[in-house]
């Protein structure tokens, strides 16, 4: 474990403004990885991913057997640009304070491409795109998604806990990824 990784606590009193609920995001902006927007609209942004992170920190403690432990974990934001549809989003990720492992990776509003729409006189085609919330993690390797379609779905992911998996799985759960418990 390094000097500068802080675990998820220590960054939420540091850079969340948690007594002025409007502006949750305080110097959220801080905890960019990496970013295509304009750094402008960085505090914007970190205000709302810092809004939807503190939401599923409050979901994860109201589970029996929590997904992770804030004290062991450290957070990430990031501004994504995927080049087959022009349009950028924001995720972010909780990971291992001591191995950087990813754990999830939460992007509230993901992009995917629902059809295309041609544009009048020219060959080219515009795509559709709508958003959902789309959650990916280490549980299952990154494999598929975790959870597709509402914010409330990823919350009651985070709720339910590995309460929902059987005694098995939790076993298998814990073996496999032990800093997530």
């Amino acid at each position: 474990m390094t000097e500068s990784k802080r675990n998820i606590l220590e960054q939420v009193e540091d850079n969340f403004d948690l007594d002025k609920p409007a502006r949750y995001g305080g110097r959220s902006y801080n905890l960019f990885y990496d970013w295509f927007c304009k750094d402008e609209s960085l505090t914007r942004r970190g205000t709302t991913l810092a809004k939807k992170y503190l939401a599923v920190q409050k979901a994860n403690a109201q589970a029996k057997i929590p997904w992770f432990d804030p004290s062991k974990t450290y957070l990430f934001f990031k501004n994504n640009a995927p080049m087959a549809i022009n349009t950028t989003y924001d995720d972010f990720r909780i990971c291992d304070l001591e191995s950087g492992d990813v754990l999830f990776t939460i992007a509230p509003a993901h992009p995917r491409v629902t059809g295309t729409k041609p544009v009048r006189d020219q060959i080219v085609c515009i795509p559709q795109i709508s958003r959902r919330a789309e959650m990916w993690g280490r549980v299952n390797n990154f494999d598929e998604p975790l959870v597709e379609g509402s914010w409330k779905d990823i919350l009651e992911f985070f709720k339910k806990g590995r309460d929902s998996l059987t005694p098995r799985e939790i076993a298998r759960n814990l073996l496999e990824n032990p800093v997530i418990g």
